[in-house]
């Protein structure tokens, strides 16, 4: 006998407002208005021939009917979605995301990164810049490249990859003139850059006793090859990660005029201890890779 199913679209709409019992949170997440969210639960009413919610305004309480159906609509859905998150990840293949500071991947991963090809021929690999805080599961990361002074983060597995040794770098220029910088107490002459998301400028203070050190300028900025850019042409000093302006310091065109290194940073590998993707054996590769480079 051909069993007949009530439209698919009003019981998802039914299992989203029995979990959410609000409209504006269920039209929200179904990415439509709370009027249709209601017509779609009176349609499935319709259908049913029976009463699923009472309504109180915007507000909806399941009433017996609802309770009885939505521990099953709601076990289908996830059911259903659970088999196309799989289907996702097989069309997906041997795709791996990593994320990383934007200035680290430009001067450390950027050019090494074919070297991988040898040992993931068939790999997909996604890179993604940036210095915000990382939602691995939203946005599809695999393993984030991230600086660090602490290894200790229980929501994620932390492994060491290189030194993060941070130390004020700058123009040569600035070292003489009228106001030579010489000691660290000069930096109160000077125009200080500072990250406007993870500004490590304290702790180096602290670590040199300079706690209270008020600078003549702050300049904030979200970009690291802003503050480098200006750091070049004499605008300021940055508080350089010493692995990334190795070059230009060789070069002469920046120098660190200190001989005090905060070196209690690190460059990390992380990655979520419970994320719904398993590890691969294209992602043991991947990190086994990144961590031989960084020895190298």
């Amino acid at each position: 006998m051909k069993r007949r199913l009530p439209p698919l679209g009003c019981l998802r709409a039914f299992a989203v407002g029995g979990r959410e019992l609000k409209l504006s949170r269920a039209a929200q997440e179904l990415n439509v208005t709370p009027s249709a969210v209601s017509h779609m639960i009176r349609r499935l009413e319709d259908d049913l021939n029976v009463k699923l919610f009472r309504r109180n305004g915007r507000e909806i309480e399941l009433t017996d009917a609802g309770r009885k159906l939505l521990p099953a609509a709601s076990a289908a859905f996830d059911l259903l979605q659970n088999a196309v998150d799989e289907l996702s990840k097989d069309t997906r293949g041997g795709t791996l995301t990593v994320s990383a500071r934007p200035y680290f991947a430009m001067k450390w991963l950027a050019p090494r990164i074919g070297k991988l090809w040898s040992f993931l021929p068939d790999a997909e690999i996604r890179l993604r810049n940036t210095n915000s805080t990382i939602d691995f599961e939203s946005e599809g990361v695999d393993i984030d490249i991230d600086l660090r002074g602490s290894f200790d983060d229980p929501r994620y597995e932390v492994s060491y990859l290189m030194p993060g040794a941070l130390t004020p770098i700058c123009s040569p220029d600035l070292l003489g003139g009228d106001s030579p910088l010489r000691t660290p107490e000069d930096l109160c002459r000077c125009t200080l850059l500072r990250d406007t998301k993870n500004d490590f400028w304290p702790e180096w203070l602290d670590a040199v006793g300079l706690r209270h050190l008020v600078p003549a300028h702050n300049l904030y900025s979200d970009s690291t090859i802003m503050r480098v850019q200006l750091a070049l042409s004499g605008q300021g000093i940055e508080l350089g990660c010493l692995p990334l302006v190795s070059e230009e310091i060789a070069a002469g065109s920046l120098v660190a005029p200190f001989d005090f290194v905060l070196d209690s940073f690190a460059f990390c590998l992380v990655k979520p201890l419970n994320a719904k993707r398993k590890p691969s054996e294209k992602m043991a590769v991947l990190t086994k890779w990144l961590i031989e480079e960084a020895r190298a």
